[in-house]
Protein backbone atom coordinates (compact mmCIF):
# COMPACT_ATOMS: atom_id res chain seq x y z
CA UNK A 1 0.00 0.00 0.00
CA UNK A 2 1.61 3.60 -0.88
CA UNK A 3 -0.13 6.86 -0.02
CA UNK A 4 -0.86 9.96 -0.64
CA UNK A 5 1.09 13.45 -0.76
CA UNK A 6 -0.28 17.21 -1.48
CA UNK A 7 1.96 18.48 -3.69
CA UNK A 8 5.41 19.60 -1.59
CA UNK A 9 5.63 23.12 -2.49
CA UNK A 10 5.80 26.09 0.48
CA UNK A 11 1.95 26.57 0.96
CA UNK A 12 0.58 23.64 -0.36
CA UNK A 13 3.24 21.33 1.24
CA UNK A 14 2.45 22.55 4.45
CA UNK A 15 -1.68 22.62 4.87
CA UNK A 16 -1.37 18.92 3.32
CA UNK A 17 1.56 17.76 5.72
CA UNK A 18 -0.73 19.46 8.86
CA UNK A 19 -3.41 17.25 7.66
CA UNK A 20 -1.78 14.07 7.37
CA UNK A 21 0.03 14.34 10.96
CA UNK A 22 -3.65 15.54 12.27
CA UNK A 23 -4.77 12.04 10.87
CA UNK A 24 -1.88 10.41 11.83
CA UNK A 25 -1.46 9.40 8.49
CA UNK A 26 -3.01 7.26 5.56
CA UNK A 27 -4.43 7.15 1.63
CA UNK A 28 -3.15 5.36 -1.48
CA UNK A 29 -1.61 7.42 -4.65
CA UNK A 30 -3.54 9.10 -7.78
CA UNK A 31 -2.62 8.93 -11.17
CA UNK A 32 -3.35 11.87 -13.32
CA UNK A 33 -5.94 13.12 -10.20
CA UNK A 34 -7.39 9.94 -9.15
CA UNK A 35 -7.00 7.72 -6.13
CA UNK A 36 -6.95 3.89 -6.75
CA UNK A 37 -5.45 2.00 -3.66
CA UNK A 38 -4.32 -0.62 -6.25
CA UNK A 39 -1.88 2.06 -7.96
CA UNK A 40 1.93 2.49 -7.05
CA UNK A 41 3.92 5.32 -7.04
CA UNK A 42 5.48 5.76 -10.62
CA UNK A 43 9.41 5.64 -9.71
CA UNK A 44 11.77 8.42 -10.32
CA UNK A 45 14.97 8.79 -11.64
CA UNK A 46 16.86 12.08 -11.62
CA UNK A 47 18.23 13.69 -15.21
CA UNK A 48 18.15 17.66 -14.43
CA UNK A 49 17.58 19.41 -17.72
CA UNK A 50 15.82 22.49 -18.20
CA UNK A 51 12.29 22.96 -16.56
CA UNK A 52 11.41 26.61 -17.59
CA UNK A 53 7.73 26.26 -18.76
CA UNK A 54 4.42 25.32 -17.90
CA UNK A 55 3.22 22.14 -16.44
CA UNK A 56 0.31 20.51 -15.23
CA UNK A 57 0.23 18.57 -12.90
CA UNK A 58 -0.45 14.79 -13.19
CA UNK A 59 -0.11 12.78 -9.90
CA UNK A 60 1.72 13.78 -6.68
CA UNK A 61 2.11 10.45 -4.16
CA UNK A 62 4.34 9.46 -1.16
CA UNK A 63 7.44 6.72 -2.76
CA UNK A 64 7.38 5.26 0.51
CA UNK A 65 4.62 3.11 3.03
CA UNK A 66 3.41 5.62 4.98
CA UNK A 67 1.46 4.09 7.73
CA UNK A 68 4.17 2.10 8.86
CA UNK A 69 6.79 4.90 8.45
CA UNK A 70 4.71 7.25 10.52
CA UNK A 71 3.68 4.17 13.01
CA UNK A 72 7.59 4.50 14.03
CA UNK A 73 7.17 8.00 15.06
CA UNK A 74 4.01 9.10 15.92
CA UNK A 75 4.05 9.51 19.61
CA UNK A 76 1.06 7.92 20.28
CA UNK A 77 1.35 4.30 19.93
CA UNK A 78 -2.48 3.39 20.19
CA UNK A 79 -3.28 5.17 17.27
CA UNK A 80 -1.01 3.88 14.47
CA UNK A 81 -3.30 2.03 13.04
CA UNK A 82 -6.06 4.56 13.04
CA UNK A 83 -6.40 5.56 9.60
CA UNK A 84 -8.36 2.70 7.17
CA UNK A 85 -8.67 4.71 4.21
CA UNK A 86 -7.88 8.06 2.31
CA UNK A 87 -7.82 9.77 -0.94
CA UNK A 88 -6.37 12.82 -2.77
CA UNK A 89 -7.09 14.57 -5.92
CA UNK A 90 -5.61 17.21 -7.04
CA UNK A 91 -5.45 19.51 -10.57
CA UNK A 92 -3.26 22.07 -11.00
CA UNK A 93 0.26 24.00 -13.04
CA UNK A 94 3.32 24.71 -12.35
CA UNK A 95 5.12 27.35 -14.21
CA UNK A 96 9.06 27.73 -14.05
CA UNK A 97 10.33 31.33 -15.47
CA UNK A 98 12.37 34.04 -14.80
CA UNK A 99 14.40 31.97 -11.61
CA UNK A 100 10.61 31.76 -10.23
CA UNK A 101 8.07 28.63 -9.81
CA UNK A 102 4.72 30.24 -9.84
CA UNK A 103 1.92 27.21 -8.97
CA UNK A 104 -1.70 27.27 -8.97
CA UNK A 105 -2.93 23.33 -7.46
CA UNK A 106 -6.17 22.59 -6.43
CA UNK A 107 -6.10 19.87 -3.48
CA UNK A 108 -8.96 17.30 -1.82
CA UNK A 109 -8.64 14.98 0.54
CA UNK A 110 -10.91 12.20 2.33
CA UNK A 111 -10.00 10.18 5.52
CA UNK A 112 -11.66 7.34 7.41
CA UNK A 113 -10.01 7.04 11.42
CA UNK A 114 -11.71 4.71 13.33
CA UNK A 115 -10.53 5.63 16.84
CA UNK A 116 -10.32 3.07 20.03
CA UNK A 117 -10.86 4.03 23.46
CA UNK A 118 -6.99 4.15 24.44
CA UNK A 119 -6.22 5.97 20.96
CA UNK A 120 -8.92 8.46 21.90
CA UNK A 121 -7.35 8.67 25.94
CA UNK A 122 -4.12 9.12 24.10
CA UNK A 123 -5.28 12.01 21.60
CA UNK A 124 -7.17 13.59 24.26
CA UNK A 125 -5.07 13.62 27.35
CA UNK A 126 -7.66 12.51 29.35
CA UNK A 127 -9.01 8.64 30.09
CA UNK A 128 -11.82 7.42 27.94
CA UNK A 129 -13.45 3.98 29.66
CA UNK A 130 -16.40 3.52 26.81
CA UNK A 131 -17.86 4.85 23.45
CA UNK A 132 -21.09 6.82 22.81
CA UNK A 133 -22.42 9.54 20.97
CA UNK A 134 -21.16 11.87 23.51
CA UNK A 135 -17.88 11.06 23.13
CA UNK A 136 -17.66 10.61 19.80
CA UNK A 137 -18.85 14.30 19.64
CA UNK A 138 -15.96 14.70 21.71
CA UNK A 139 -13.50 12.89 19.26
CA UNK A 140 -14.86 14.89 16.38
CA UNK A 141 -14.76 18.39 18.06
CA UNK A 142 -10.84 16.80 18.92
CA UNK A 143 -10.24 16.80 15.38
CA UNK A 144 -12.07 19.72 14.06
CA UNK A 145 -10.32 22.19 16.25
CA UNK A 146 -7.18 22.79 14.41
CA UNK A 147 -10.00 24.14 11.47
CA UNK A 148 -7.40 22.54 9.61
CA UNK A 149 -10.75 20.60 7.69
CA UNK A 150 -13.99 21.54 5.69
CA UNK A 151 -15.49 18.73 7.22
CA UNK A 152 -15.44 16.32 10.44
CA UNK A 153 -17.77 13.37 11.28
CA UNK A 154 -18.25 10.75 13.78
CA UNK A 155 -20.56 7.93 14.94
CA UNK A 156 -20.22 4.90 16.85
CA UNK A 157 -18.81 1.88 15.42
CA UNK A 158 -18.48 -0.87 18.45
CA UNK A 159 -16.26 0.28 21.16
CA UNK A 160 -14.94 3.10 18.61
CA UNK A 161 -15.38 6.70 16.59
CA UNK A 162 -15.63 5.95 13.41
CA UNK A 163 -14.71 9.27 12.02
CA UNK A 164 -14.60 10.81 8.37
CA UNK A 165 -12.66 13.80 7.34
CA UNK A 166 -12.04 16.16 4.28
CA UNK A 167 -10.07 18.83 3.15
CA UNK A 168 -10.27 20.94 0.11
CA UNK A 169 -8.15 24.17 -0.62
CA UNK A 170 -6.39 25.89 -3.94
CA UNK A 171 -3.23 27.55 -3.08
CA UNK A 172 -1.15 29.74 -5.70
CA UNK A 173 1.71 31.45 -5.13
CA UNK A 174 5.25 32.16 -6.58
CA UNK A 175 8.69 31.29 -4.98
CA UNK A 176 12.18 32.14 -6.44
CA UNK A 177 14.48 29.51 -6.79
CA UNK A 178 17.89 28.37 -8.20
CA UNK A 179 19.00 25.20 -10.16
CA UNK A 180 22.88 22.98 -9.56
CA UNK A 181 22.99 20.46 -11.95
CA UNK A 182 19.43 18.14 -10.92
CA UNK A 183 18.64 19.99 -7.85
CA UNK A 184 15.92 22.90 -7.64
CA UNK A 185 16.92 25.42 -4.12
CA UNK A 186 13.53 26.98 -3.48
CA UNK A 187 14.00 30.27 -1.29
CA UNK A 188 11.28 30.36 1.09
CA UNK A 189 12.82 26.78 2.92
CA UNK A 190 10.86 24.52 1.06
CA UNK A 191 13.17 21.24 0.66
CA UNK A 192 15.23 21.26 -2.17
CA UNK A 193 13.66 18.76 -5.11
CA UNK A 194 15.56 17.07 -7.33
CA UNK A 195 14.62 16.68 -11.27
CA UNK A 196 13.94 14.96 -14.45
CA UNK A 197 12.87 17.73 -17.03
CA UNK A 198 12.84 15.60 -20.33
CA UNK A 199 10.61 16.96 -23.37
CA UNK A 200 7.05 17.31 -22.60
CA UNK A 201 8.00 15.29 -19.17
CA UNK A 202 9.05 16.82 -15.57
CA UNK A 203 9.44 14.53 -12.58
CA UNK A 204 10.14 15.85 -9.05
CA UNK A 205 11.26 13.89 -6.30
CA UNK A 206 10.88 16.08 -3.17
CA UNK A 207 11.16 14.76 1.14
CA UNK A 208 8.24 16.37 2.56
CA UNK A 209 9.15 19.24 4.86
CA UNK A 210 7.72 17.40 8.43
CA UNK A 211 8.15 13.27 7.97
CA UNK A 212 11.22 13.22 5.45
CA UNK A 213 9.67 11.07 3.46
CA UNK A 214 10.44 10.92 -0.09
CA UNK A 215 7.20 12.31 -3.15
CA UNK A 216 7.12 11.75 -6.24
CA UNK A 217 5.11 14.25 -8.87
CA UNK A 218 4.88 14.22 -12.64
CA UNK A 219 3.50 16.92 -15.11
CA UNK A 220 3.43 17.37 -18.74
CA UNK A 221 3.89 20.09 -20.66
CA UNK A 222 1.28 22.25 -21.43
Amino acid sequence: MCNNAPMTYADVSRVGWVVVVALLAGGCSPKHGGADEEDKCPSFTVCGGIPDGNWQLDYACFDAEVSGAFGTRWPHPSCRDAIKAGTLTMTGTLSFAGGSLTWNVTTSQTWRGVYSTACMSEMQGAPVSEVDKVQCLVQQGWLDSPGIFSSVSCGVLDQSCDCSMSYSGTNTSTVPHTIQEATISFADGTPSAEFCADKDTLLLRQADSVSGLPVNSGAHRI
